[in-house]
């Protein structure tokens, strides 16, 4: 499975008061795709996805420099997915559908769970501000 993504988030809360990318946070997601999954050692689905999220979650730090983080978000969206069924014969991957046929799966649900650990990186600033 290939996955990419781009997401833009708002952070909630008195940036003054508290660390910075810490808290509360809601964004919304765009995701694409492509997968190979074989289900059994004869069968299997080829294809490519898209996916349209509204995304919140959590982040705190877990050390005293503030430096690594862990984050929790969810996604609920809109997914769509086009792929082809093959098998294999001991020799060669056939398509099962003899045009090739393609398969169109629409999804409204969860498009994303992410528990991650982040590493800040410190980057120190000439100008006036918080680093």
């Amino acid at each position: 499975m290939l996955l990419g993504s781009v997401e833009g988030r708002y952070w909630f809360g008195d940036r003054e008061k508290k660390e910075l990318l810490t808290g509360f946070f809601a964004g919304a997601s765009i995701q694409g795709g492509l997968y190979d999954f074989m289900f059994d050692p004869i069968e299997g689905i080829q294809g490519e996805l898209q996916a349209y999220s509204a995304v919140g979650g959590y982040a705190h730090t877990i050390n005293k420099a503030g430096n690594l983080r862990m984050e929790y978000s969810l996604g609920i969206g809109y997914m769509r997915t086009r792929y082809v069924k093959y098998w294999w014969d001991g020799f060669d991957y056939t398509l099962i559908a003899p045009s090739p046929q393609t398969w169109v799966t629409n999804w409204f649900g969860p498009t994303k769970v992410s528990v991650s650990l982040v590493y800040m990186l410190k980057l120190r600033s000439k100008v006036g501000g918080r680093p």
